[in-house]
């Protein structure tokens, strides 16, 4: 029973592929990281949630506009954990 346990470690470490990807799904990921971001980053209200203002800044867009939804948002707290951090 006692060796079970290395025998599972040394199949799931093989399993998991631990080939670096190649070039082309590095490429792939990146095309779908970028496309993924633009649909966030999208606003189609007039008050951005939080994945939006995230995208956004990440993206470089609108940085003065994400503040003020960000404080925006702060201001009517939801019951999510972060709302319990001083601000």
């Amino acid at each position: 029973m006692k060796h079970i346990l290395p025998i599972i470690l040394m199949l799931t470490m093989n399993l998991t592929g631990s080939e670096m990807p190649n070039a082309a799904d590095q490429q792939a990921f990146r095309l779908r990281q970028k496309k993924l971001m633009e649909h966030y980053a999208a606003t189609d209200s007039d008050r951005a949630n939080f994945f939006q203002i995230a995208a956004r800044l990440k993206m470089g867009q609108e940085i003065e506009l994400c503040r003020i939804d960000f404080m925006a948002r702060l201001e009517e707290p939801s019951g999510d954990m972060f709302y319990n951090l001083p601000m």
